[in-house]
């Protein structure tokens, strides 16, 4: 094999072969972090979100009661009820009706717009509850006058002598349970929805409209959907857990599960294996055609040197094999370039003139023996002389010994030196594997946006966490959420949703002054501002900051002249973490105050209760 070839197979076999090591262990590692950390934070979710329904269910009974109690009711004052009961409905958008049933079990009156179609309600669940004096909610059932998936809500009524008058029923549609689901949707092909214990959908899934194209379901399908035999055999309905199944979109997805026994359904949420994995392959690909261009870079490169080493050691063979023809007259005559390695330079040259001198001694032995056969009669007379002649020979032999043996320690410096080569495309290498660090740090900046996306969010919350803990410091965050976003992204495009988004994540990043405060893009139109060593006075001034400023952005429509403002709801955690907490509690506090600024009427600022955010604790199972 060539000096040419040996340069390029290991120049191939330096660079391709780790690489490709490399890039197998780095995907293999990220696709099970990734899998891992997407179940962890679908166990997470669910968890909050089954938090969030169980506080709304709590408030939806306790304005129930809150009617029950009144005035109007207590004392059963005919002219007042229907109007009392109008307007809490007209006041609270979550109820689908309110009635009032007497103490006969007989619907009196109803805010349902259908009208009473069953009017007695003796023998049903909530009658006989408030003739037991008991508060009641039921599971989700099809409604006996609307026809739809609803959950009852009922509160038993007293005059002040403590006498039964009857009871307050509210009903509540399934469709209004969905809104809380829809607002905590993962990416583009997450959900999170309701099943009972036979694995009927209590909500509709997310993506209804690809079952309606492909034939599978027509019309309404509450209640009348079940998930997939697949999805049956991986999720132990009645258990909490978390497993992989495929859908009923014919996708594989991770997914959680988690089971509320006193309601008696099961809270499930997934996403599309391929939207998790999509970005590792990604990185993937760059990868590997950074290995590729890098290839195509180095190789070049290995060919110069190989080529700068070997011309001068074709020209010295071509010249050797001159000389061992005896044609001297060849010899130096093709021209080499000056522009080689010193060493070489000098060998050229020191054969150069070896080659003269034999050249000369040479003609001069011709020359010798030419007159030796003409003085055949003179050889005696003519010893002497000829052995002077033959020693000079010898010497002359002898300078030819020392010459290739000069010859052979050249080569033997310049195997050195090539070794030297190899050791520099090592070096070479190494700054390949930092160019791919550095592209893997790249990777924690969120691509639409240019802030910190939710790994680096992560990351960081997980490390600000550990030293608040340390030095027994306060720790806030801000979870800010874009109101009425879908709205608005319906109706002037994603492209303008992508620059409302931009201009948002301006002013998060901008506003907070320090060095040390981090805004991330949490999810959709959600962000997270982490302000370490920060009290609540001054957390709330940062949040004040950030709610006008997103007020006063006009935002400008790419091909109109019309320009929009949005505004933001705000939710403020500040935990000084104890030895036994974990960094979810702060984003659990912050996303319960973003709900309450959001459910209170939106662009506004709420600080989460001191009691959520002293005593939320979560199992170690869970991690951000």
């Amino acid at each position: 094999m060539t000096l040419q070839r040996h340069f390029r197979l290991w120049t191939f076999l330096l660079i391709i072969v780790p690489s490709l090591l490399i890039m197998a262990i780095y995907t293999f590692g990220q696709i099970s972090a990734a899998k891992q950390q997407h179940l962890d934070s679908l166990q997470q979710r669910v968890l909050l979100q089954d938090q969030l329904i169980d506080y709304w269910v709590t408030e939806r009974a306790a304005d129930v009661r809150k009617l029950s109690q009144t005035d109007t009711f207590r004392m059963l004052n005919s002219q007042q009820m229907k109007y009392t009961l109008d307007f809490a409905q007209q006041g609270d958008y979550n109820f689908d009706s309110l009635s009032y049933i007497n103490k006969d079990g007989v619907f009196v009156m109803s805010t349902l717009s259908t009208g009473i179609k069953f009017p007695s309600a003796i023998g049903k669940p909530y009658y006989e509850a408030a003739l037991a004096g008991k508060d009641y909610v039921s599971d989700v059932v099809v409604g006996r006058n609307s026809g739809l998936p609803i959950i009852n809500f009922s509160s038993p009524i007293y005059d002040y002598q403590g006498n039964f008058q009857g009871l307050i029923l509210g009903s509540i549609r399934m469709s209004t349970l969905e809104t809380l689901l829809q607002d905590n949707w993962i990416g583009h092909t997450g959900e999170i929805f309701l099943v009972n214990r036979e694995g009927i959908m209590l909500t509709e899934p997310r993506h209804i409209h690809t079952l309606v194209e492909k034939g599978i379901i027509k019309g309404p399908i509450k209640m009348k959907f079940k998930i997939t035999d697949d999805a049956l055999r991986n999720i132990r309905l009645g258990e909490s857990g978390a497993a992989t199944w495929i859908d009923y979109q014919g996708n594989k997805v991770l997914g959680a599960y988690l089971d509320v026994p006193n309601r008696g359904w099961t809270l499930i949420g997934k996403i599309n294996e391929q939207e998790v994995l999509a970005p590792i392959y990604n990185q993937l690909a760059l990868m590997a055609g950074g290995t590729i261009c890098m290839l195509f870079l180095i190789l070049p490169l290995a060919a110069w040197l190989t080529n700068r080493i070997k011309q001068p050691i074709d020209w010295l063979i071509q010249q050797s094999q001159w000389v061992a023809a005896e044609e001297y007259q060849m010899v130096a005559q093709e021209k080499l370039s000056r522009n080689m390695l010193h060493e070489l330079l000098i060998l050229c040259d020191t054969f150069v003139s070896m080659s003269s001198k034999i050249e000369n001694t040479i003609n001069q032995l011709k020359e010798k023996d030419a007159k030796l056969e003409s003085k055949i009669i003179e050889i005696q007379d003519m010893n002497a002389t000829l052995e002077e002649e033959i020693s000079e020979r010898q010497a002359a032999e002898e300078a030819l010994r020392q010459l290739n043996a000069q010859l052979e320690h050249k080569v033997q410096e310049r195997t050195v030196a090539i070794s030297h080569y190899s050791q520099e495309l090592a070096a070479t290498n190494t700054q390949l594997l930092i160019l791919n660090e550095e592209l893997r740090r790249t990777s924690l900046a969120d691509g639409l946006t240019g802030i910190a996306n939710r790994r680096y969010f992560d990351v960081f919350l997980e490390r600000e966490w550990q030293r608040a803990t340390q030095e027994k410091k306060p720790l806030a965050l801000l979870m800010v959420d874009i109101d009425f976003f879908k709205a608005y992204n319906d109706t002037y495009g994603h492209l303008a949703g992508d620059d409302c988004l931009k201009l948002i994540a301006k002013v998060l990043d901008t506003t907070p002054k320090r060095p040390m405060d981090t805004a991330a893009r949490y999810g959709g139109e959600e962000f997270a501002i982490v302000l370490p060593d920060t009290d609540e006075p001054n957390a709330i001034t940062v949040a004040e900051k950030i709610r006008v400023g997103v007020e006063k952005l006009d935002i400008e429509h790419a091909g109109s002249s019309i320009s929009t403002h949005v505004t933001v709801s705000i939710g403020i955690a500040v935990i000084s973490p104890a030895p036994d907490t974990l960094p979810v509690a702060i984003i659990t506090a912050a996303d319960s105050a973003l709900y309450q600024a959001k459910r209170e009427g939106r662009n506004r600022i709420k600080v989460a209760e001191k009691n959520l955010t002293e005593q939320t604790k979560f199992n170690n199972n869970y991690s951000i």
